[in-house]
């Protein structure tokens, strides 16, 4: 059989073919996806003093669970046979291809009478196969199952999501201006008030920070990278490396509509040197103030993120302080910040302009408990009402998120709510 021709010449459809049965088809329920009757299934002792399996739990981020005794190939997918299992990320193909390093020295079949299911799999493997090591941690990361982290559309049906480990939780902020403004001042407290003191503390804990690194600069392991990207009034980004003075210039230019927009991203690297959302997630801000893409909806804009486990070296009231920054400085038209676990996306709090809420629309806000904090706040460009859903950000769940949803629904602002959810509901 013939098939495409990729990476190294190897025709990858016909190699797939003659790896483990089934890792390219998968059924269409999800009852059937987990029936492993009609596959191989294979299980492999772990050996936990390798430098394999050192590498893969680190890249997988597995060191709070443990150390498994096997690993589990099961219809394509690979899964550390612990308590509670758990799904890396690459393939059985990967497996096969010598891409993946596992500390396994040697795969066996799982019988047929304990394979009909994964969990049945599992639970053979860790009877039968390899010596458990060190306990699974107390204070492991969740998986997405345990926290509400659905997939889209019908991707929940076929696949095992549930046993991945959860993303790192982030809070993304998103303001909309009505014109081109001038936001030197507010990226500059941007810079002061999150980048900084995210640079200083990574420093401070002993890591490395590198700020800007050029094409031919060696990469880190697990440093900080920090990097600029500044797109033409084309609509092209570039990579810029600003230091001191040359942030200034470098914001001035947005102000003067020399350029069209502004993104700065800090991240953690691997032991290989390269980005591990997984791990850390990030820190970035983005400004764009002068359309590339006329005719389309391509608004005027600051937003930014900041993933969890960076927020430890933040004064946590920084981000309404800096909504506010905006709010008093720039034609703001509205926002929001959203709780982002990566498939699952709300809207924790809403920015919303007090015309969009006449008294009677307030006052049902205030009566009805879905949020738990409501403030005014002045603006440039007019006043505006925060409607906070919960007053701590980690209590926020999709309970909360269909709550303010159903509230702007049913108090007739549509306006609000397809703003707030434009990427949460999934049907």
């Amino acid at each position: 059989m013939g098939g495409k021709t990729g990476w190294a010449g190897v025709d990858w459809e016909a190699f797939a073919d003659s790896a483990i049965p089934g890792w390219r088809s998968l059924p269409d329920s999800h009852e059937e996806w987990l029936d492993g009757r009609d596959v191989e299934v294979l299980a492999g002792a772990i050996d936990h003093s390798s430098e394999d399996w050192r590498w893969l739990a680190f890249n997988m981020n597995l060191e709070d669970f443990g150390e498994p005794p096997a690993l589990v190939s099961f219809r394509g997918k690979l899964f550390a046979a612990g308590d509670p299992p758990v799904q890396l990320s690459g393939t059985s193909m990967d497996l096969q291809a010598g891409r993946y390093r596992t500390g396994v020295a040697e795969w066996v079949p799982v019988p047929v009478e304990h394979k009909a299911t994964l969990g049945s799999a599992i639970a053979w493997a860790r009877e039968n196969v390899g010596q458990q090591g060190r306990a699974v941690s107390s204070g492991r990361r969740p998986l997405r199952g345990e926290v509400e982290d659905d997939p889209p559309y019908n991707n929940k049906e076929i696949s095992c999501w549930r046993w991945e480990i959860a993303k790192r939780p982030a809070i993304r902020l998103r303001i909309e201006l009505s014109a081109h403004a001038a936001v030197a001042g507010w990226l500059q407290r941007w810079r002061g008030g999150v980048l900084d003191p995210v640079a200083d503390g990574w420093a401070a804990a002993g890591g490395q920070v590198q700020w800007h690194r050029a094409r031919n600069d060696p990469r880190m392991r697990g440093g900080l990278e920090i990097g600029t990207l500044v797109t033409n009034l084309a609509g092209w980004p570039k990579a810029r490396r600003p230091a001191g003075k040359r942030w200034q210039a470098l914001f001035d230019e947005l102000d003067e509509e020399r350029v069209a927009g502004i993104f700065t991203n800090a991240h953690a690297d691997d032991l290989a040197g390269f980005p591990s959302d997984d791990r850390w997630g990030e820190v970035s801000v983005e400004a764009r103030t002068v359309p590339t893409r006329p005719g389309t909806d391509d608004p005027r804009r600051i937003a930014a993120k900041i993933s969890e486990p960076f927020m430890r070296f933040l004064d946590c009231a920084v981000l309404e302080s800096l909504v506010d920054s905006a709010l008093a400085t720039l034609p703001v038209t509205r926002g929001r910040v959203a709780f982002d676990r990566g498939h699952t996306f709300g809207p924790w709090v809403t920015i919303a302009p007090a015309a969009d809420l006449d008294d009677t629309a307030l006052e049902s806000a205030r009566r009805s408990g879905v949020f738990e904090r409501i403030v005014d706040k002045p603006g440039l460009a007019g006043d505006f009402v925060w409607l906070q859903a919960t007053t701590d950000r980690l209590r926020f769940t999709t309970d909360h998120a269909k709550a303010v949803t159903e509230f702007f629904e049913s108090s007739g602002l549509e306006r609000l709510r397809e703003f707030g959810v434009q990427r949460f509901f999934r049907e």
